[in-house]
């Protein structure tokens, strides 16, 4: 169903797990660490979870208040 905003609607955090280890890169787009907010929501910590657990930080650019970071799963031979 569409929710009618430009923000959408999130799914539950087991399904955006699913989605974000489905896919080899995700890019992230958030205020820079200055102006962050903390992560407080249960869909945006099992998000933070799945980039520590599974991704690492390809690259990072940060212009004025806004960060860039592309991330890249790491294989199991990869992780630590």
């Amino acid at each position: 169903m569409a929710s009618g905003t430009l923000k959408g609607e999130e799914a539950d955090p087991a399904r955006i797990r699913s989605a974000m280890l489905a896919q080899r890169r995700t890019l992230l787009v958030t205020d820079a660490p200055e102006v962050a907010r903390a992560v407080k929501g249960k869909r945006d910590k099992a998000k933070t979870a799945v980039l520590e657990e599974h991704f690492r930080a390809a690259s990072d650019l940060q212009v004025r208040v806004r960060r860039v970071t592309v991330y890249e799963q790491v294989g199991p031979a990869e992780e630590t």
